[in-house]
């Protein structure tokens, strides 16, 4: 085994673990705000260890866009920092479930706060994503301030 797959095991293995417990914990419950909780939990776990899984640069035939693109364009970007900054999606969208489901104790309206926040945190990532150069390779870079320049020369 080589060094990334030890240390993916070494991070998804107790979160597995750990939502394993969870559904013996809940199992013996039959109302449904507990079969929430083991859904919520479940959820929680699986955006964690995805989330872990890409920033760990696993899961390049998961993520949606990356493993269509060509190889050309696959050059315009940076695909470490690609999968760096959707693994942090997930990994703060699980972390974002977790608070949902542990605040219904805090306040009765936490579900809907928590999971609005999570829906806010993703948008501002993808307009970040779309519009930073942050995950662009030096050619990407080349290629938008060629076409920025372009631009600006038309007269």
């Amino acid at each position: 085994m080589n060094d990334k797959t030890v240390t993916c095991l070494l991070v998804g293995i107790p979160l597995i673990v750990a939502a394993a417990l969870m559904i013996f914990a809940f199992a013996d419950s039959s109302t449904d705000q507990d079969s929430g909780i083991l859904i919520g939990a479940l959820m929680c776990s699986i955006f964690i260890v995805l989330g872990d899984m890409f920033i760990l640069g696993f899961g390049e035939n998961v993520l949606a866009g990356w493993n269509t693109c060509s190889e050309e364009e696959k050059s315009k970007y940076s695909g470490k920092r690609i999968f760096q900054g959707s693994g942090l999606m997930m990994s703060v969208g699980g972390i974002f479930i977790f608070l949902a489901l542990m605040g219904r104790s805090w306040f009765p309206n936490a579900l809907f706060v928590f999971i609005g926040l999570m829906f806010v945190w993703y948008v501002a990532m993808l307009i970040y994503m779309n519009t930073s150069e942050t995950f662009l390779s030096e050619k990407g870079k080349e290629e938008k301030r060629s076409k920025s320049q372009g631009l600006t020369g038309c007269g």
